[in-house]
């Protein structure tokens, strides 16, 4: 299984080792390739091996196909959505970044369809939707329909900004991105109204979310967990940062139980870049951590032994 460890390279210590166990128990169970990406018809040889590939290891395999086919960065895109998982994300994440505006575009459709949020298929994205940037109006729908699997709170001042634009299309998907990631409901037919909202609503997340994130580390009241989690799924993308780092916080230094939710919330939000961090704890063995650890790659499109790619 020596093939392996170069997708994990980047890892250090004992994170390191549990991440190649899990790629390898992976790779067994999945007949050898987990993420393969065949692009075109000829069949050009696979990019990604492991759908849990350190994110240097993919850009290096991007821009070298690309170096060979400049013209198959479009087809490269949808391959990459089709096969899935975080390491597909992380090559969208760079084909947004493209000089060509049809592969930029692409990439942004294929988020769409891959669902799993990374900061660099968001930043992409809100470049884009710049006042000047100069995209197309292709490319400008196909970000704010990206922007709306993607984004969080962060996302909304500029969402708002774009009800008002009058490139046919773009108001209306500005509105569906706003409700499918914040919820407004009838607020978003009046920008004005949605802006005094805001306003309010960024002044209670940050204590909000605190509240809810400490009942989580440190009550061991079920009932109180319980509702700490709903209001984590229902508000978290108000201030989705705020909410990382935490987890990273967790993962780092907490304890298994705590390292279990964790993993749910990443699964919760799809966070592709967290998926190692989820990786080594699945691979820690039997119990609820584990267990929880799992189910989160499964929703991040990572193939689990026992499960569906993805529960949804």
């Amino acid at each position: 299984m020596a093939d392996e460890a170069p997708l994990l390279r980047s890892a250090r210590g004992a994170r390191a080792a549990w991440a190649r166990l899990v790629a390898c128990a992976l790779l067994l169970a999945s007949g050898g390739v987990l993420c393969g990406v065949a692009v075109g018809q000829d069949g050009r040889r696979r990019l990604l091996s492991d759908s849990l590939a350190s994110p240097n290891q993919v850009r290096q395999d991007l821009k070298s196909h690309l170096g060979r086919d400049p013209e198959g960065g479009a087809a490269l895109a949808r391959g990459l959505a089709d096969e899935g998982g975080p390491a597909a994300a992380e090559g969208l994440a760079l084909l947004a970044r493209h000089r060509d505006p049809a592969v930029r575009e692409a990439a942004f459709l294929g988020a769409t369809v891959l669902q799993l949020r990374h900061g660099g298929l968001r930043e992409a994205a809100v470049a884009v939707l710049v006042p000047y940037a100069g995209a197309r109006p292709g490319e400008r729908r196909a970000a704010l329909k990206a922007l709306a699997c993607v984004g969080d709170g962060r996302d909304v001042p500029r969402l708002i900004e774009l009800l008002r634009d009058r490139e046919p299309g773009v108001a209306a998907l500005a509105r569906q991105a706003l409700v499918r990631l914040m919820g407004v409901g009838p607020l978003v037919r009046h920008p004005e109204r949605l802006e005094a909202w805001w306003a309010g609503v960024l002044a209670r997340a940050g204590p909000e979310l605190d509240l809810a994130l400490d009942t989580l580390e440190r009550t061991p009241d079920p009932a109180a967990r319980r509702a700490a989690r709903a209001l984590l799924g229902l508000k978290g993308l108000q201030d989705l940062g705020r909410v990382t780092a935490r987890l990273h916080a967790w993962f780092a230094a907490g304890p298994p139980e705590l390292r279990a939710e964790a993993a749910a919330l990443v699964g919760e939000f799809r966070l592709a870049p967290l998926a190692r961090e989820v990786a080594v704890l699945a691979a820690t063995g039997a119990g609820a951590p584990a267990d929880a650890a799992r189910a989160a790659l499964a929703r991040l499109g990572v193939p689990v032994p026992g499960r569906d790619a993805d529960p949804d």
